[in-house]
């Protein structure tokens, strides 16, 4: 929606810019055609620039994932099962405020992202492909956490979590669970 808000901005600006060019002594109408397209052209290309970044970052308190508005200081939040990418969680950086994530059955690899959102307090990702979850070492509020069918085999970033209480890691790859020894209840552990 914002790029064709953008494009249609720029078929305007160019199609004005046509009309407003009047000929002067000695200037040739190829050279004002050339002035119109140049002109064009670095609408186009700031029209672009201002389209990535009004995705990239939160707009009057809100930012947009999958065509759903999401406010930034909401303290749960459920995206499961919307075959959501890395790249589409990519704003919940913003969301610094939030305790609760669901994100459930989608296709989320990679999960960096998480990594500032130290207010969290449980965590559903379950049903995903993550395979590196040491970027959520520093979630000292972690309390209780799901990650259960996911290609895991390295756990030992969830080792100075001292607040996890509850840890699901069913059909994981994982051989040493010493890393976890200090969390209560851990699904999964042979």
């Amino acid at each position: 929606m914002v790029i064709m808000m953008h494009l249609k901005l720029f078929k305007a600006i160019c199609h004005s810019q046509s009309k407003n060019f009047n000929t002067k002594e000695g200037t040739s109408m190829r050279n004002l055609h050339l002035r119109n397209v140049i002109i064009c052209l670095i609408t186009l290309l700031l029209a672009t620039m201002l389209a990535q970044v009004s995705m990239a970052e939160p707009v009057a308190g809100h930012i947009e994932i999958k065509g759903v508005g999401i406010g930034i200081d909401w303290e749960r939040l459920d995206l499961s099962g919307m075959e959501l990418t890395s790249a589409d969680i990519e704003p919940l950086r913003y969301m610094t405020n939030l305790e609760e994530l669901a994100l459930t059955d989608n296709q989320i690899s990679d999960i960096s992202v998480l990594n500032g959102l130290t207010t969290l307090t449980d965590l559903d990702l379950g049903y995903n492909q993550i395979s590196d979850i040491s970027a959520l070492s520093g979630l000292m509020s972690l309390s209780g956490a799901d990650f259960s069918s996911n290609q895991i085999s390295d756990i030992g970033g969830l080792n100075g979590l001292t607040n996890l209480l509850l840890l699901a890691m069913e059909d994981n790859p994982i051989s040493d669970w010493s890393p976890v020894d200090h969390v209560e209840d851990v699904w999964g552990r042979p």
